[in-house]
């Protein structure tokens, strides 16, 4: 496998946007595979699992970069604050 790297900036609705594609992507390569059709179906979900996780490795917002879970950490910290 050649491995590339990018560094790309997203606004939210772009993150959104891919965040859901891949989701509705994953949800039909599910479906195939319950049906049994495996080629390309079982390769594309574990390049989905992967492209996720690297999603959320780092996010860049206005105050700081951060990892999903911190972000994930603060918002529910501020909510339950309440």
């Amino acid at each position: 496998m050649t491995p590339y790297s990018y560094t790309i900036t997203l606004a939210a609705r772009e993150m959104m946007a891919l965040t859901s594609a891949l989701a509705h992507y994953m949800t039909e390569c599910e479906r195939e595979l319950a049906e049994g059709m495996e080629v390309p179906f079982w390769a594309h979900r574990e390049a989905i699992k992967d492209i996720h996780s690297k999603l959320f490795d780092q996010i860049n917002t206005p105050c700081g970069t951060y990892t999903k879970d911190e972000l994930d950490a603060m918002v529910w910290g501020a909510y339950e604050a309440r």
